[in-house]
């Protein structure tokens, strides 16, 4: 049910009014002593958020990216649809009238915007949202939960935002959009971040979405995406994911992989604008349309992986293929010219997926993006951290899935005094391309196949031979690969090469301690879309400048641990 501007009672509108009331006058100099004791004021972006102390609803700074960058996204994406849409009604507008037909009132597009917060917990986002997007016609401001609708109530009336636009909403998520499945009742946006998976609520989301809509996703669970749980992400997600080394980056393209699945069901697609590996989760924008032909070519962007268990080597299958006929296309399943064993190492494979891998970016909107985050550079706290994640995605070879890492062919091989500079070089002279990945500051991915990538590591091995005793291991996956003959390269140059003089710019922002995804709502109080990290520090006010130190706890926190401990390698 919604909760229109008078809230739930008479009583509390009153009880909160004078709460406000008073804050307003003296938030500026700290709470007041019988408040400060009930509340945390919490600054980020336009915001000034009241959080009720003691186990009940939490703020977690770490998420300010999440909450900078999707604020960016929507702009950009608002005035994309915007001009779309005036496009279209122009192009109604002139179109010939044929003899006979009727004549069809045709409307003006609107070009404010509806917003689903499906998951709202205290009703940030939405303020946010309210503040800084503009020309909305309405955000819905939904938790299950209680205490958090009590929450968001207090702090849309605290920020004195207009409550005939952001509406509290106190309903199940899931039981919300698919009861928004019409085109009257679905949104422009729809925005999930829940604590853990998303996976139950993107069958609402994908029907709730307007046609070309934009749907936002954030999962958490990266221990279950990155491998750890097979069982655990093929029930939640309909994948298998790898434990390898480009683990971040298959999370993001299962949770893809997943989105797409639910939207074909409803004849949907899903084109992805920006879908990233951020600190301890993933986050990504997807617009959403409607087309049974388009759904058709959904299982050739959709791929299983086989990883080599000794060297890392990877390829991957699509689960269908396209064939053109004369009457347009034919598809039938893929057939398999992956070899039994590994070509180079003799190992099994194991295999992962299925996965994305389709582009995960639009460069164009990315770049519109990374435009926005200078020129508003100072309205929002993570504007740099956000430019330098975006600028490495923009850089990625986005047509190419998966990746090695130079720490990793150098592991398997017992080598050292390699660098990147050495790696990529050898990788462009032998005429193939070559990037970085946001997902891990030692990526490499490249449209050079295995065999290439192996001959240059081979050619390196001879400039700084390994020992005897390694190479007369019969176990031994580095003497099975050194001693094999190069193939598919029959030189290899390591001189540096004349594309790699880019200016040094930071990409891989080094996370402050602690920085993770916090823990959830204490008992009784669980509610979903809740930002649940504790505020460890005892200062009344906290600014959201992304450097508070918080407890977080759950298998999550090994993922960011290992991203900790990872530094950018200068080129």
């Amino acid at each position: 049910m919604l909760l229109k501007p008078r809230l739930t009672s008479l009583l509390a509108t009153v009880r909160i009014y004078r709460h406000t009331r008073a804050l307003h006058t003296m938030a500026e100099d700290g709470l007041p002593a019988d408040l400060a004791a009930k509340f945390t004021l919490v600054k980020e972006g336009t915001a000034r958020m009241l959080y009720p102390k003691g186990n009940k609803v939490f703020y977690n700074p770490a998420q300010e990216v999440n909450r900078d960058l999707s604020i960016m996204v929507i702009r950009n994406f608002q005035k994309i649809i915007a001009k779309e849409r005036r496009d279209a009604y122009e192009k109604a507008k002139n179109r010939p009238k044929r003899a006979g037909q009727p004549e069809v009132e045709l409307k003006e597009p609107d070009d404010q915007l509806s917003i689903l917060e499906a998951l709202s917990a205290t009703g940030l986002r939405s303020v946010r949202y309210y503040n800084e997007i503009g020309n909305i016609k309405k955000i819905i401001a939904n938790d299950i939960d209680k205490n958090a609708v009590e929450a968001i109530e207090r702090n849309l009336l605290f920020n004195k935002v207009d409550t005939n636009i952001v509406i509290p909403n106190h309903a199940d998520a899931t039981s919300f959009m698919y009861n928004s499945r019409t085109p009257e009742q679905q949104f422009d946006v729809v925005d999930l971040d829940p604590y853990g998976s998303a996976a139950i609520f993107l069958d609402g989301a994908v029907q709730s979405v307007t046609e070309g809509g934009l749907l936002c996703v954030t999962c958490t669970d990266m221990a279950v995406l990155c491998g750890n749980h097979s069982e655990a992400c093929y029930a939640k997600y309909g994948s298998v994911p790898l434990h390898s080394r480009f683990n971040h980056e298959m999370a993001v393209r299962i949770v893809l992989s997943s989105i797409e699945h639910h939207a074909n069901r409803y004849k949907r697609y899903i084109v992805p604008l920006i879908s990233l590996h951020i600190d301890f989760y993933v986050r990504m924008f997807v617009r959403v349309y409607t087309s049974p032909a388009e759904v058709k070519k959904s299982p050739t962007k959709i791929s299983q992986v086989f990883q080599c268990v000794g060297c890392d080597s990877f390829h991957t299958l699509p689960l269908v293929k396209s064939i053109k006929t004369s009457g347009g296309s034919k598809y039938s399943p893929s057939v398999s010219k992956i070899p039994h064993t590994c070509p180079e190492c003799d190992r099994h494979h194991k295999m992962g997926g299925p996965a994305w891998t389709n582009p995960m970016h639009s460069t164009e909107f990315l770049h519109e993006v990374i435009n926005l985050s200078e020129t508003d550079s100072e309205k929002f706290g993570q504007a740099k951290k956000i430019k330098a994640l975006l600028s490495a995605a923009a850089e990625e070879l986005n047509d190419v899935p998966f990746h090695f890492t130079l720490d990793g062919l150098k592991n398997t091989l017992h080598l050292s005094n390699m660098s990147m500079f050495d790696l990529k070089s050898a990788i462009l002279h032998a005429g193939y391309r070559v990037s970085g990945s946001h997902t891990n500051p030692t990526a490499v991915k490249t449209d050079a196949p295995n065999g290439a990538i192996w001959d240059i590591m081979r050619a390196w091995e001879k400039k700084f031979p390994l020992s005897e005793k390694r190479k007369s291991d019969p176990n031994s996956v580095a003497a099975k690969i050194v001693t094999k003959p190069s193939i598919t390269l029959k030189e290899v140059n390591f001189e540096k090469h004349d594309l790699l003089n880019a200016p040094k710019v930071t990409r891989f922002h080094q996370n402050p301690p602690n920085w993770g995804p916090g823990t959830r709502a204490g008992r009784g109080n669980k509610q979903e879309g809740a930002q649940t990290a504790e505020k460890t520090g005892k200062a009344e006010e906290v600014e959201g400048n992304g450097e508070q130190e918080k407890e977080g706890k759950g298998e999550e926190m090994d993922v960011v641990k290992e991203d900790n401990k990872k530094r950018r390698l200068d080129e």
